[in-house]
């Protein structure tokens, strides 16, 4: 721990499109932006801002980044696709043999690295109205299967984070098609994830952690509203909103990760959705990471979560990366402040 704090450090990203061409730079549908895949220069600045996230962190030279991925790692869910996202997270392309050598990729371990699906990765690489509402072939092939429960623990042993997943395209099961991309919970999801939250609260706290945090990861929305009713494009059903709230109050869930929407967003929520107590608890949403043009400096970024350990207690430092057209530069003229984990 170089800075004397025991932390962990979280990368928050979403909606990187790949595509099954690598070096991809080529666009359609210039106004169908959501459709875009990923733009192999953003991949490259990616690589360059995670070292500067290193450096900003005062990161250790054991110490590790986790990365957690709020869906769409894929373009259209097509079978060409998962290959060339999953080897850009999980291993390194070499691009230069000669010196200087050029490689590219985050060789992340599994044990870093927690994901869960989008919409896209559900498309079964169909796309516009012939788009896949849900494809149980994702499962476990490229995406544990949900939900899932995972813990990172800080170096100094204080800090353990929890990281609950859960599939916000799994109440879509039913349904043939999903061209209005909304987002719902299945019933036996939202079982299975209280199972999950009300038996980590029956085991006791590993020795030397002084504090459990609890953080969820899906893909909608709970906090957008889409204002075109009775259509809600891209929205999270109503009895799935209603359930994150009464799950992230009943077992203290600090925040919840999202994308889809392809913007920033940090919003307070408050649960249960019936009464008191009330538990106010944060959604951060990250903006779409990898999808181009890389021209455009309007929705491509993500979020670095530094969660420390100090003499005031455990803290939540929040911030955000955006694209400025050829970088990606971490965002000090937007306000977001720090807050006291209870």
């Amino acid at each position: 721990m170089s800075n004397g704090l025991d932390q962990i450090v979280l990368v928050h990203i979403s909606d990187l499109h790949f595509t099954q061409t690598i070096v991809n730079n080529t666009f359609f549908f210039q106004d169908l932006a959501g459709r875009h895949a990923h733009d192999f220069n953003l991949c490259r600045a990616f690589l360059i801002a995670l070292s500067e996230v290193r450096v900003i962190c005062d990161l250790g030279d054991g110490e590790p980044i986790y990365v957690a991925v709020t869906g769409d790692i894929t373009s259209a869910g097509a079978a060409t696709e998962f290959p060339v996202v999953h080897s850009f997270i999980r291993s390194r392309w070499l691009l230069r043999r000669e010196p200087p050598r050029q490689d590219l990729g985050l060789a992340m371990s599994n044990d870093y690295l927690a994901a869960v699906p989008g919409n896209h990765d559900h498309w079964n690489g169909a796309m516009f109205f012939n788009a896949q509402a849900y494809s149980t072939e994702i499962l476990p092939a490229h995406f544990r299967p949900t939900p899932w429960r995972k813990k990172w623990t800080s170096p100094g042993g204080k800090l353990l984070l929890e990281i609950y997943g859960i599939d916000s395209n799994s109440g879509m099961a039913l349904l043939p098609r999903n061209a209005r991309a909304r987002g719902a919970f299945s019933p036996d999801e939202v079982t299975q994830l209280e199972e999950l939250l009300r038996t980590s609260d029956k085991e006791s706290v590993p020795a030397g952690v002084a504090h459990r945090i609890r953080i969820l990861l899906t893909h909608h929305s709970p906090s957008f509203t889409a204002y075109n009713p009775p259509f809600n494009f891209m929205e999270l059903d109503f009895a799935s909103k209603q359930a994150l709230l009464d799950l992230a109050a009943t077992y203290r869930i600090i925040t919840i990760l999202t994308g889809h929407t392809h913007d920033f967003g940090r919003v307070p929520l408050v649960g249960p959705s019936g009464g008191p107590p009330k538990w106010t608890f944060t959604e951060f949403r990250s903006a779409a990471t990898l999808c181009g043009p890389a021209s455009r400096q309007s929705s491509q970024g993500f979020w670095v979560h530094r969660i420390s350990l100090s003499s005031a207690g455990p803290m939540w430092h929040p911030s955000r990366f955006g694209w400025t057209g050829d970088r990606f530069v971490r965002q000090a003229h937007v306000r977001d402040p720090e807050f006291r984990i209870p």
